[in-house]
């Protein structure tokens, strides 16, 4: 992978004792073997508070589903 951009927007942060929860929404393009790509959905991401430092345990990410190609009429 070349050239990938993530930003992510809509940062929602929640920290209770020593576990944090966030979320957001992200896109994400770039090139991969030579053919461009461009994503967009939403993430979670849970951390620990571990020696004094906040650790990722776990991130989930959803991706917005795209719609099915049309068929070309010799496919039918």
């Amino acid at each position: 992978m070349k050239n990938v951009k993530f930003p992510i927007e809509d940062i929602k942060v929640h920290v209770k004792g020593n576990l944090a929860w966030a979320t957001y929404s992200y896109r994400m393009s770039g090139e991969y073997k030579g053919r461009q790509f461009d994503s967009a959905g939403a993430a979670t991401m849970a951390l620990e508070k571990r020696g004094g430092a906040w650790l990722i345990v776990h991130e989930h990410t959803s991706a917005k589903r795209r719609p099915a190609p049309t068929p070309k009429p010799e496919d039918k």
